[in-house]
């Protein structure tokens, strides 16, 4: 009994010894998509396109992608001993199969090739990814915590985020600064909470773990949620998928009554199509919806077109929740929500609230055909589609329609376009008044977008100079100028130039506390022009000529004034 007791002893010290020599980073990946020739080919025509009209960050990223891209993951073992990677949806979403390396501490990498994606969750961002061959090189992963998280407590974050071009290992640390955030934009609230923190997180980190320090566990550590998003213009403002929703995932995805691949037939295709004509009924934004329903292969066709339709036509707050998940989530995605806010547009042409209804699949698709015909009706009238199965499921890939959906970006890169270029600009310069050209008015102010083609805003100026008194002295004194100004724009675009003409409305108070009679109040019209460079923000020369009619002036004053203001602006 006593040698038993010796040798259990001796194999536990040697297990907890074990099991806190293990370093955190040998659980986490480095999770490397591969894509096909297709999507790598996409990737960089779409960058040049990017490239030529002005978003050359975004061109950048694309180029990036195009030569591979790469992101966090976690390992987690099943309870029958099964090895698996945790990660984001939107790391390996267009991925054909997916590389895991494992770097450990004296730099040797481990790399595990052709795993591939079991289980994905597209409203929660998640996939689960096995190990080819059913490989099981862990025999234990990172742990789940149960804990009641609250607001302050400290957590960590582990990935491999990029550091000069390459992934490089990150162990960032924070605090819970809402433990229960409702987020509708990122998440249904009714599906789960997440968990905003402080911790750093940055681009590569996304499908890394969010953890707390428990020395009890593996790695000394365990999990609380799943790090997914990243709010630009916030400081430190991280948003992270809660561990129960994860397990519920996964314990979903594993189950024996689950089939996280839609089947190959006629019933899983009309069950698709009926959920698509319910997105077109979904009040408010029914096109980040129907992005869901978009195939790969009519983002190959026609994303580049859709998004340049975006760029030129689209309204701002459109175009900017396209570009928001152009760094969010990934080009694709983006090109799948400009393809679907184009197939909507075009369908509220002919209908103001599109009633799409489904008619029946044309043709038998258990013979394991991957493309097959979809008949529905809008305004009264036969709509034709195609659909194509791919990655699991059955997904759009075009609609036959009078008429063009999406025009060659040829066609754009040959014309001026009409184009909403910022919601809101300010600006600092010089006004040059004609009677007074030696003492110019400096001034500065901020514009914000009325509508579309209109801004209104405030202007504040003040000239300085210097004045005889009539006894042989100088006086210093200074007028001050207060502007309510609006201006009508027609703002033009091609390639990295705006050009925005504009005429322009104001009322205009100018007084001189030392000289009365140096001052008024005007109408004021005019016009002028803008040039503006590069994207958000949007740097721009002006110039502008105005002339103003005093309507209350002062002892001796001017009935007319004109001035000249050049000014250089900032547009966001």
């Amino acid at each position: 009994m006593t040698y038993k007791k010796t040798v259990f002893g001796i194999l536990l010290i040697v297990f907890i010894t074990f099991s806190l020599s293990a370093q955190l980073r040998d659980y986490i990946p480095i999770v490397r998509p591969v894509y096909s020739q297709q999507t790598r080919e996409f990737f960089s025509s779409l960058s040049t396109t990017m490239s030529w009209i002005g978003y050359t960050e975004i061109a950048d990223m694309l180029a990036a992608y195009a030569e591979g891209t790469y992101g966090s993951g976690f390992v987690y073992v099943a309870a029958n001993g099964a090895n698996y990677v945790v990660t984001n949806y939107h790391v390996v979403a267009e991925a054909e199969s997916v590389n895991l390396e494992f770097e450990k501490q004296d730099g040797t990498i481990i790399v595990y090739q052709n795993c591939y994606v079991l289980a994905v969750d597209k409203t929660l961002d998640l996939a689960l990814i096995a190990f080819q061959s059913e490989k099981r090189p862990f025999r234990s992963g990172l742990s789940y915590s149960d804990m009641r998280l609250k607001d302050g407590l400290e957590v960590w974050t582990a990935g491999y985020p990029g550091l000069l071009s390459s992934p490089m290992w990150q162990l960032g640390k924070g605090n819970i600064t809402n433990a229960f955030a409702k987020v509708p934009e990122l998440v249904d609230p009714k599906k789960t909470t997440l968990i905003q923190h402080s911790a750093q997180v940055d681009s590569g980190n996304s499908g890394g773990p969010l953890l707390v320090a428990d020395d009890r566990y593996n790695a000394g550590y365990k999990v609380i949620g799943v790090n997914t998003w990243k709010i630009i213009g916030r400081q430190a403002t991280n948003f992270s998928i809660p561990a129960a929703a994860v397990k519920t995932f996964i314990d979903t995805s594993l189950s024996a009554t689950h089939h996280p691949v839609k089947e190959q037939s006629n019933a899983a295709l009309e069950k698709s199509c009926r959920d698509f004509v319910t997105a077109f009924s979904t009040s408010g934004n029914a096109y980040k919806r129907i992005a869901q329903f978009i195939s790969l292969a009519y983002v190959w066709k026609n994303g580049e077109a859709a998004l340049s339709e975006v760029v030129y036509h689209a309204p701002k707050e459109i175009h900017d929740e396209i570009i928001r998940v152009f760094y969010s989530a990934s080009p694709i995605e983006a090109a799948r929500i400009a393809i679907a806010y184009g197939i909507y547009m075009h369908f509220v042409k002919q209908e103001e609230t599109p009633n799409l209804s489904f008619m029946a699949v044309e043709g038998d698709v258990t013979d394991n055909s991957r493309k097959t015909t979809v008949s529905f009706t809008l305004a009264e009238k036969k709509l034709s589609s195609s659909w194509v199965y791919e990655q699991g499921d059955w997904y759009v890939n075009d609609f036959q329609v009078e008429g063009e959906i999406f025009s060659s970006k040829k066609d754009k890169q040959e014309d001026f376009i009409m184009n909403t270029p910022y919601n809101m600009f300010v600006f600092g310069g010089v006004q040059l008044d004609f009677e007074m050209i030696d003492t110019p008015m400096w001034s500065g102010g901020v514009h914000f977008k009325f509508y579309d083609y209109i801004t209104t805003g405030v202007e504040f100026g003040i000239r300085p100079f210097t004045v005889d008194d009539g006894f042989g002295s100088e006086i210093n004194t200074s007028t001050f100028q207060l502007v309510w100004a609006n201006h009508l724009q027609l703002p033009l675009k091609v390639s990295v130039l705006s050009i925005i003409p504009y005429v322009s409305g104001s009322l205009m108070m100018r007084i001189n506390m030392d000289f009365m009679e140096d001052g008024g109040a005007y109408l004021v019209g005019g016009g002028g022009v803008q040039l503006g460079f590069s994207e958000d923000p949007m740097f721009l020369l002006c110039c502008e000529y105005q002339i103003g009619y005093n309507i209350f002036g002062f002892e001796d004053g001017e009935e007319y004034a004109s001035w000249l203001s050049l000014y250089l602006a900032v547009g966001f």
